[in-house]
């Protein structure tokens, strides 16, 4: 018995997660829909916010952080 609790209480977890982000999704949608002169933008911050984490994401622990001076002499990755 213990266990099915267990694993309805996972599941209503995942379930409510799901429905939060559907939430934030469709909340997105009508936003977009109230303001269309932001969609560009928005879409211009969502390219930047990509090629940032692409430049971030290689190299080095000095590469990939905003003050390498801090890391000088450790070339090992994170």
């Amino acid at each position: 018995m213990q266990v099915a609790r267990e694993i309805a209480h996972r599941n209503l977890g995942g379930a409510l997660k799901a429905f939060a982000n559907l939430l934030l999704s469709e909340a997105s949608l009508l936003e977009e829909r109230a303001h269309p002169e932001h969609r560009e933008e928005h879409a211009r911050q969502q390219n930047r916010q990509v090629e940032q984490s692409r430049h971030v994401g290689s190299g080095t622990q000095a590469d990939k952080c905003p003050c390498p001076s801090e890391h000088e002499g450790n070339p090992e990755p994170l």
